[in-house]
Parts: C-alpha cells; sequence; structure tokens
C-alpha cells in the first residue's frame, strides 16, 4: 500500500469517526437515546456490568428489557436449580422505577439497573432467607443486610441462589 493510499484510509476513518461522533452527540443534545439498534435478549445477557450500566444509562436499553432477559434466562434454566426464589414482579416493578427516573432525568444510582442475583445467607426482607436450611424456609427478616441494602439503592436484584453449605470464614491472625 502506498503512503497516499494509506494516507487517504486514514483521512475517511477520521471523517467517519467525527460524523459517527457528531450523531452521538446530537443524539444526546436532542434527548434520543441513541441511534443504534437496542441489543437483543443474547447481547443483553452476554453484556458485563459496566456495558449494561452503561446501556441502561444512554437508554440503548432499558432495565425492565434488561432484567426480563436476566428472569427469562433463569426461568428456562430452572431445572439446573440455580435458584431457590425469585421475585419477578419485585425485579420489573424496581426495574421500571430506574428507568422512570432516567426518563425524567434524575440522577441514577451508580449501579442503576443492573440485575444481580443475592446469596441465599444474606438477608432480605422481600424473600425467605433459609441460610440453605429447610428448618428456615419461611425465615424473613425484618430488614435487609446492611450490605445488601447499600447495593439495592442502585441495584435491581431478582432472586436469590441457593447456599449448598453452611458458610465458613477463616480468619488468620498475625
Amino acid at each position: 500500500m502506498s503512503e497516499r493510499s494509506s494516507r487517504r484510509l486514514m483521512l475517511k476513518a477520521g471523517a467517519l469517526a467525527g460524523a459517527a461522533a457528531s450523531v452521538s452527540t446530537l443524539g444526546a443534545i436532542s434527548g434520543c437515546a441513541s441511534l443504534a439498534p437496542p441489543p437483543s435478549d443474547a447481547e443483553m445477557l452476554a453484556m458485563g456490568s459496566a456495558e449494561a450500566i452503561a446501556a441502561i444509562r444512554s437508554g440503548r436499553m432499558s432495565a425492565e428489557r434488561h432484567v426480563g432477559a436476566a428472569l427469562d434466562r433463569a426461568e428456562r434454566i430452572r431445572s439446573l436449580n440455580a435458584f431457590i426464589a425469585v421475585d419477578r414482579a419485585g425485579a420489573i416493578a424496581r426495574a421500571r422505577r430506574i428507568d422512570a427516573m432516567r426518563t425524567a432525568g434524575s440522577a441514577l444510582p451508580a449501579l442503576a439497573g443492573l440485575a444481580i442475583v443475592v446469596k441465599d445467607n444474606i438477608d432480605t426482607s422481600e424473600l425467605p432467607t433459609t441460610g440453605g436450611t429447610a428448618a428456615l424456609r419461611d425465615v424473613r427478616p425484618r430488614a435487609n443486610a446492611p450490605a445488601l441494602q447499600k447495593l439495592i439503592d442502585g441495584v435491581v436484584w431478582d432472586g436469590r441462589e441457593p447456599k449448598k453449605y453452611a458458610s465458613t470464614f477463616k480468619v488468620k491472625v498475625a
């Protein structure tokens, strides 16, 4: 490739990048969410946390759709017993609140709209906390664990995963 043709390709690439940035900026200024098509369910499920949060914040995908895809996947793999409880209605309601906040232009929490699963040894007030023990299947804590509450303020949790064995902690004292 000659120096002249490689320079021409570089200029074309730069012009395309500039045009794309302008369109993106115009979309943001005009209130358009994004000119990119919304991701498919498979694309949403393959996203990492940062990518999903960015897509929700930009309006490229809604928190409700993201959470719905995660819940549908949980239902499809139900036979694996990966979840002991799923709060579909609550998760969808929380996702809709995040979408409403974004639409209204309100400040969003750092992890807004991210679907997570809570381990069964962490207290949640909306679902039983069994700690993997059948004797505790009807235990409903009055409040969420403090660490979880900090997350809930910014995420959409959609279910509980089983805890197979009692938690053990090893403490090393120096």
